[in-house]
């Protein structure tokens, strides 16, 4: 029996051992994607590795305001270095083709989008937390604060203030790294973390310090099993199109297909009647 068949069967949260789903209600079979620049995609299937990068590095300052803080003033606690990995469950969204490109052109300004097979992601990050003694954690991102309140969150002032920051630790700390504006909810994001421990090996460290990426894809993973479609952005000309597919057919070997997304395929020109 095949990993892939095994997890059909057993692919229950309690089934992944190191990784720790912060949802109790969290559906491991549900369909989850990633989008990424044309670049950042061919790289991904050229290396077989994904990305994860510290909060500091997040664009919005609304997201990193609390990775960035001074947290001195909270006893017996020492700020973590961790590093994250963004993705979504909902298969459409038009302000993901545009935000993962948006201060590039031509070709480069493109995006793709990764459907995977949630039960190996979550399999390939088990084994990696197994392996390299560090902590994994999965969870949807918080919408569920305004503006306002994320501007304030961090004054005992606040009325939410206790329920983050009472009794405080590193997973109420890894809270604060979901929160995301309201007005944000539409992108139904999904967040994985790696947490570093003690036990971690100087190397892994090493590789998220100098290129924030890892090979999480192994070996003996089958990439066709881990990626289930790929989909190319909608505003893709038919020769960018068919110059996207052709990168990814001859990494791939045609094993996976590839088609451009319909998002705007009903807007053909117009005749204005009078």
């Amino acid at each position: 029996m095949t990993a892939d068949n095994k997890l059909i069967m057993y692919g229950d949260k309690e089934f992944f051992k190191n990784v720790n789903f912060l949802q109790e209600n969290f559906n491991v079979h549900k369909p989850i994607y990633r989008y990424m620049d044309v670049d950042s995609a061919i790289n991904f299937l050229q290396t077989r590795s994904l990305t994860f990068v510290e909060p500091s590095s997040w664009y919005d300052p609304f997201e990193k305001r609390f990775y960035n803080a001074d947290f001195s003033q909270i006893p017996n606690f020492s700020k973590p270095k961790i590093f994250a990995s963004c993705f979504t469950s909902k298969p459409t969204n038009e302000a993901a083709w545009v935000m993962y490109s948006y201060f590039k052109s031509g070709l480069a300004s493109k995006s793709i989008r990764f459907e995977f097979n949630p039960t190996l992601l979550y399999h390939m990050l088990d084994e990696f937390g197994k392996m390299n003694k560090v902590k994994i954690i999965v969870s949807n991102v918080n919408y569920s604060l305004t503006e306002q309140t994320i501007k304030a969150l961090h004054k005992t002032t606040c009325k939410h203030h206790l329920q983050y920051f009472n009794n405080f630790n590193d997973d109420k700390f890894v809270n604060l790294m979901l929160i995301k504006r309201k007005a944000f909810e539409y992108e139904k994001e999904i967040r994985i973390f790696i947490i570093p421990t003690s036990e971690t090996p100087e190397e892994i460290v090493q590789v998220f310090d100098n290129i924030d990426k890892l090979k999480l894809v192994g070996d003996n993973i089958i990439l066709t099993n881990l990626i289930k479609s790929i989909m190319i952005s909608p505003n893709c000309t038919p020769l960018e199109t068919q110059m996207i597919e052709k990168q990814i057919q001859d990494i791939t070997q045609g094993a996976i297909k590839c088609r451009q997304s319909k998002l705007y395929s009903s807007f053909d020109p117009i005749i204005i009647e009078q």
